[in-house]
């Protein structure tokens, strides 16, 4: 699940509103950015192609994205809540 959709997600299970368009707007920018940098070199190049190779032989056993009928408010919940915990661990808070 992306970031974006994980906030939209949460958004939309404590009932807020949130304008993700920022977001998205830096996610393009950086993507922009990044295909310039590829552009420029080709073993970088050739490296991206290898890896795109390798997720394109995986097939059905690459992730696929959730649909809004797999949506689990409650999972979510804990998903959340274990990641926010190991942060929490890792900083030593």
């Amino acid at each position: 699940m992306g970031k974006t959709t994980l906030l939209v997600a949460v958004a939309h299970l404590l009932d807020l509103e949130l304008d993700v368009t920022p977001f998205e707007a830096a996610v393009r920018a950086f993507r922009t950015r990044c295909d310039q940098a590829v552009a420029q070199d080709a073993a970088t190049q050739a490296y991206v192609r290898q890896l795109e190779q390798a997720y394109d032989a995986t097939g059905d056993a690459a992730p696929h994205p959730r649909r809004d009928d797999d949506f689990n408010p409650e999972q979510l919940m804990h998903e959340l809540e274990d990641f926010l915990r190991q942060e929490r661990e890792e900083r030593g808070d």
